[in-house]
């Protein structure tokens, strides 16, 4: 029953992406060269990690690992990245993933909240970017 609660924010998580990837049917097939690496690269980070945490929503010691390794690689990626706004975004996200902590089942759930909120804030950041 929480996992159907989840699939809220994962469906706005999925209209933020499609947004802020869709091009017009005239546009030409490279990609524009005018936008930051980091418009493919972070949406593809944190939502893998939105998906993970998902999936693991009801096991505490399991989501509990995935969060801090999440926190530490979303952090490692803040050093490469060179738009200031993305990497203000990235930052906040690696941020507020160290701050969550999970302790049982109840937590847990209530950490996936936190973290998918967390990381679809940042992902529309970077999409008002990359559009």
């Amino acid at each position: 029953m929480r996992t159907l609660s989840l699939a809220l924010p994962l469906t706005l998580l999925a209209a933020v992406l499609v947004a802020g990837c869709a091009t017009p049917v005239t546009a030409p097939a490279q990609p524009r060269a005018d936008l930051p690496k980091e418009c493919s690269e972070v949406p593809i980070l944190i939502g893998g990690k939105l998906s993970e945490f998902s999936a693991l929503a009801e096991k505490p010691k399991e989501l509990k690992a995935s969060i801090a390794g999440a926190a530490t690689e979303v952090a490692a990626k803040v050093a490469g990245i060179e738009d200031a706004t993305i990497k203000e975004a990235v930052q906040t996200f690696a941020d507020e993933l160290k701050k969550i902590e999970v302790t049982d089942r109840a937590s847990a759930v209530a950490a996936t909240q936190t973290a998918i909120a967390g990381g679809t804030g940042s992902m529309e950041k970077v999409a008002k970017v990359c559009v």
